[in-house]
C-alpha cells in the first residue's frame, strides 16, 4: 500500500461525496494501485491549494485504452502515452470527510504505516 495526493479542482473536489462520485479518472503517472491511499487535495489552480482533502482508498482500476470501442481523442502535441489513462474506484474514508491537508497527509502516513507493520 502506497499513498499519493492528487490535486483535484472543482467541481469534482465536491462531487466526491455530495453527488455520490465515488470514481477518479486520472493519467496514472504515479503506479497508482488497488489498495493504496489517495489524498484528494482541492486545488484552486495557478499553485494555490484551497487547505481542504478528501481521503480514499482505491478499490478498482480499469485502464481506458482497455474497454472494447471506447474512443480516446489523440492529441499528437501532447507526449504522455494514452495507454496510462485510467479510472479509479474508490471508497471515501471517514464518509468523505472533508480534513485540512496537512491532517489529512498525517492520517495517511498513518494507515499507510499500520499496513506495513501488519505485513512483518
Amino acid at each position: 500500500m502506497k499513498m499519493h495526493e492528487l490535486k483535484t479542482i472543482q467541481p469534482f473536489f465536491g462531487q466526491l461525496k455530495t453527488d455520490g462520485k465515488n470514481f477518479e479518472v486520472r493519467y496514472n503517472d504515479r503506479d497508482v494501485r488497488v489498495g493504496d491511499i489517495l489524498i484528494l487535495s482541492e486545488w484552486a489552480g495557478q499553485a494555490e491549494w484551497t487547505g481542504q482533502a478528501k481521503l480514499a482508498k482505491v478499490t478498482y482500476k480499469i485502464a481506458l485504452h482497455s474497454v472494447p470501442n471506447l474512443l480516446m481523442p489523440v492529441d499528437h502535441t501532447i507526449t504522455y502515452d494514452p495507454r496510462n489513462w485510467e479510472v479509479f474506484g474508490l471508497h471515501l474514508l471517514e464518509d468523505g470527510k472533508v480534513y485540512p491537508r496537512p491532517q489529512a497527509l498525517k492520517i495517511a502516513h498513518k494507515l499507510v504505516s499500520l499496513n506495513d507493520k501488519k505485513r512483518i
